[in-house]
């Protein structure tokens, strides 16, 4: 009796400790996933030149 509460005791620590693992890593992959997002976007963005600021403020004429 006392053997099967033990093989008990490490087969949830052992299924405790995978979820924890795999909760971890789903939120490192989320976290890079959205990391490679703001790179992407910062890379879509246009260069700015400090001559388009003037020119789009230019009045016309």
């Amino acid at each position: 009796m006392l053997m099967l509460i033990i093989l008990l005791a490490v087969l949830v620590s052992v299924l405790l400790a995978m979820l924890g693992s795999a909760l971890l890593m789903g939120n490192a992959l989320c976290e890079s996933h959205y990391l490679n997002d703001l790179d992407d976007a910062r890379s879509a963005e246009p260069e700015s030149t400090p001559n388009s600021a003037w020119q789009d403020n230019a009045l016309p004429g």
